[in-house]
């Protein structure tokens, strides 16, 4: 989840701009954001209720086909704008190095990325890999 959201976050979040009128970006921004509310709030429930009925086999099948139904729209859609050029990158490790190197050495940001990080430490795999141990422990099926 963690490189899958590290990929994805920042290239939807950018993608706005590049699809829509200047006029349109705040609306484009607000339909972004109740729709990732949306499905944050709805998308567990249902996966649940789709894997109760469809099984997992089932739902990995259903997130496949949603996976590859994306990938044709994105292939569809073009940018209105296209991206700004890329000036002076020395490689996306570098990059991150320097992002966390700025964030520790400010006095604002570094007790913020820490406490963000012990949180993420402590309460991501709580859901993520706990929950499904306690699963397998206790011996519940997805139903």
């Amino acid at each position: 989840m963690g490189v899958a959201d590290a990929f994805c976050l920042p290239a939807s979040g950018s993608m706005p701009r590049r699809l829509v009128a200047e006029g349109q970006l705040s609306r484009a921004l607000s339909l972004r954001q109740i729709g990732g509310q949306l499905i944050n709030m709805g998308g567990a429930p249902l996966g649940a209720l789709l894997v109760g009925l469809a099984g997992l086999a089932g739902a990995a099948l259903v997130n496949a086909v949603t996976f590859a139904a994306t990938l044709i729209v994105l292939i569809l859609v073009r940018p209105l704008r296209p991206a700004p050029a890329p000036t002076g990158r020395t490689g996306l490790l570098a990059e991150a190095r320097d992002g966390v190197r700025v964030a520790l050495a400010h006095p604002v940001l570094r007790p913020g990325l820490l406490l963000t990080g012990a949180a993420a430490g402590f309460l991501l795999p709580v859901a993520s890999v706990l929950l499904p141990l306690l699963a397998r422990a206790e011996g519940w099926g997805g139903g």
